[in-house]
């Protein structure tokens, strides 16, 4: 016995145009990622590549000042408030008299 069946396909030329492009997107987004975070980072995460190296360098040497005021005023007002700073802050005001 034979059985006649009928279907109808549709296709839509612009949604799959448009998962093409939203694939396509993703997938080169995602290599130029990968590439970026290499040249940064270097191959291996735990070893930085020349590059991050020399922007971290240039870095140092633009704020070094800022820097070493910034840290040295955090590290006076945590010592004051130990026992150990200010029995030393107590001995410099000692010797001044």
């Amino acid at each position: 016995m034979e059985h006649i069946v009928q279907f109808g396909i549709s296709i839509d030329d612009k949604t799959i145009a448009d998962r093409i492009e939203a694939n396509a997107q993703k997938e080169i987004t995602g290599r130029l990622y990968k590439e970026v975070e290499e040249v940064i980072f270097g191959s291996r995460y735990h070893s930085p590549s020349d590059f991050f190296s020399q922007k971290m360098d240039e870095f140092l040497d633009k704020n070094c000042d800022r820097i070493i005021e910034t840290t040295s005023k955090c590290l006076a007002e945590k010592l004051v408030r130990t026992k150990r700073g200010k029995s030393i802050l107590e001995k410099y005001e000692n010797q001044e008299d």
